[in-house]
């Protein structure tokens, strides 16, 4: 059985590499990027992601930018959001 792979995406290279560890000891295949333009051009590269993880709070392309064009793939059925902000102001 194949490990699911999870695109982790955070411009915080301390918390990219903490989740990346605790992830990997679930049984996970974990990609990394720091941006939102670097997620969606390793998407384009790996068809066979399963989940996606993503920051809202970016510079550049934030989480929510990049959310639209993940939506347009159809292989990405089920779309959640998790936010530890006190703030709806990224929330639309």
């Amino acid at each position: 059985m194949m490990k699911p792979i999870v695109l982790l995406v955070d411009d915080e290279a301390p918390f990219v590499e903490t989740m990346t560890k605790r992830l990997s000891k679930r049984d996970l295949k974990i990609i990394t990027a720091f941006s939102g333009e670097e997620a969606l051009e390793i998407l384009s590269k790996n068809r066979n992601t399963d989940v996606v993880i993503l920051d809202v709070k970016m510079p550049g392309m934030n989480g929510i930018d990049s959310t639209l064009p993940i939506q347009e793939c159809p292989r990405f059925t089920c779309k959640s959001f998790l936010t530890f902000r006190t703030t709806t102001q990224y929330i639309t």
